[in-house]
């Protein structure tokens, strides 16, 4: 495998949900209620305030707090002690990126997750903080080109292979849902689409042009061999 650029997916990817379920008060919720603390407003007004700060079709919440005057790293508590219950960094994952950022692979988000949020749930892992990631040269979270549909936008893929002038042949994208990562991503050109399921019995096979792990330390092998 030729790779530079690797692209990862964050749900069920990088991370998983043994509950079930991923926030215990959602980032909606729990932004109305730092408004509300702070402007002594109802939740229904807070929302207003919210809302008129843009479009929330096209933006991530995390981009109002400015606007807002909400600290950042207090918003960023509120959201870790949300997900904390219920979300946890893969293992492999924790050894998968230190590898990648040591032999000099530039890794990159694709995901519905916007930068505030992956920052957030990797470091549960201990791999970011509110500072960023380390182990990320960029995020493409699903507002990235302020598309409502945001990473389920036909174009998605195609946009950012454009934006980061990425040669598609050292492309690999990375997911656990190959309608919405893999395939999309090599539609658009990458030359690598990766699908991870952690229950597969086979370390690896290909069927369908997609190469299925169930580890991704299976990769590194692979990425070695050149």
């Amino acid at each position: 495998m030729k790779v530079k650029y690797v692209f990862m997916d964050i749900d069920g990817t990088m991370i998983r949900f043994p509950t079930g379920k991923e926030y215990v008060t959602s980032p909606k919720t729990l932004l109305e209620d730092l408004v509300m603390e702070k402007d002594g407003l109802s939740r229904e007004d807070a929302w207003r305030k919210i809302l008129s700060c843009g479009d929330i079709d096209v933006h991530c919440l995390s981009e109002f707090l400015p606007e807002l005057g909400i600290r950042y790293d207090i918003y960023f508590q509120k959201l870790y002690d949300s997900v904390k219950p219920n979300v946890e960094v893969c293992e492999d994952t924790k050894r998968f990126l230190p590898y990648l950022k040591e032999h000099g692979y530039q890794v990159y988000t694709a995901t519905t997750n916007s930068k505030f949020i992956t920052d957030i749930k990797l470091s549960l892992g201990g791999l970011a903080d509110l500072s960023g990631c380390p182990y990320l040269a960029g995020y493409y979270p699903g507002c990235a080109f302020l598309d409502p549909q945001g990473k389920f936008a036909p174009d998605y893929y195609d946009r950012i292979l454009a934006d980061g002038g990425f040669d598609p042949e050292y492309c690999m994208m990375i997911g656990d849902e190959p309608l919405r990562d893999a395939v999309p991503a090599m539609k658009a050109g990458m030359r690598y689409g990766v699908n991870i399921d952690r229950h597969q019995k086979e370390k690896f096979h290909e069927r369908d042009g997609l190469l299925h792990i169930n580890s991704l330390e299976v990769l590194i092998p692979l990425l070695e061999q050149g």
